[in-house]
């Protein structure tokens, strides 16, 4: 994720009615709305100031084309903003949500390169909480993913969670660090058995298989949409909503 730089608020250069005029913050006082700014370091901002920091409402357009929209403090992004990559001419939205000292930190969404999106709870640019991933192709490919909602600690999946596989699958149980550790039960969906017992880094220790008669189906035409201009929220529900369960008894 491309970080933000506050060091280059030190030199600036403002166009106004095809003049340039340039300083350094010390000699000119930035504070209120301000029309867009050009900055040395080649990123553009347009909004609110605050004794020489973005503080308020404002938009920075980095040197690569991809913008930041939302809530700044003390020269920062703090509070509700949207990240923007440029992606072949047209916007689409990285991160959506809560920051905290440029970092994704709240409640938000992430929608990544390789088309995972998470949504849920993160701590310092981390998933940290409760959260739900969709791990998929790239959005407008076949779904078929897998689907994780549960607790998350420093970016990996620990504590309380369940994983659905794209083959229908699922494991209900505790994780630590990204692997099945603990008690939990897998259901292998194919073979209507499930295994019930503890596991170790992600390998069944000691339990019992047994038969069971719930079978969970996925559609095979489901399909995680393209996200461009569209709410990253929206875009999770109609993910989540397109896994079909069916249920036999």
């Amino acid at each position: 994720m491309p970080q933000l730089s506050p060091e280059g608020l030190s030199t600036f250069s403002v166009t106004t009615n095809r003049t340039t005029a340039s300083g350094r913050a010390s000699q000119a006082a930035k504070h209120g709305n301000k029309k867009t700014m050009f900055l040395t370091t080649g990123e553009q901002y347009q909004g609110s100031w605050s004794n020489n920091q973005r503080d308020g409402k404002g938009t920075v357009v980095l040197p690569n084309g991809n913008k930041y929209e939302g809530d700044w403090q003390n020269g920062k992004r703090c509070g509700l903003g949207t990240l923007w990559l440029l992606d072949s001419g047209r916007y689409r939205v990285q991160y959506n949500g809560e920051w905290q000292n440029n970092k994704p930190h709240g409640q938000g969404t992430m929608l990544y390169d390789d088309g995972n999106v998470y949504e849920g709870e993160w701590m310092s640019g981390m998933r940290h909480g409760r959260g739900q991933q969709v791990y998929g192709g790239r959005p407008g490919d076949n779904f078929g993913g897998d689907v994780y909602d549960g607790e998350w600690e420093r970016d990996n999946r620990s504590g309380m969670g369940t994983m659905t596989y794209g083959n229908g699958d699922m494991y209900q149980g505790t994780w630590s660090c990204d692997m099945k550790h603990g008690d939990g039960v897998f259901y292998y969906i194919s073979k209507c058995k499930k295994y019930e017992g503890v596991w170790q880094c992600d390998i069944p220790k000691c339990g019992t298989y047994s038969d069971h008669k719930t079978k969970v189906a996925r559609s095979p035409d489901a399909q995680l949409p393209v996200l461009q201009l569209r709410d990253p929220v929206q875009v999770m529900d109609e993910a989540v909503a397109s896994l079909d369960t069916v249920v036999y008894y």
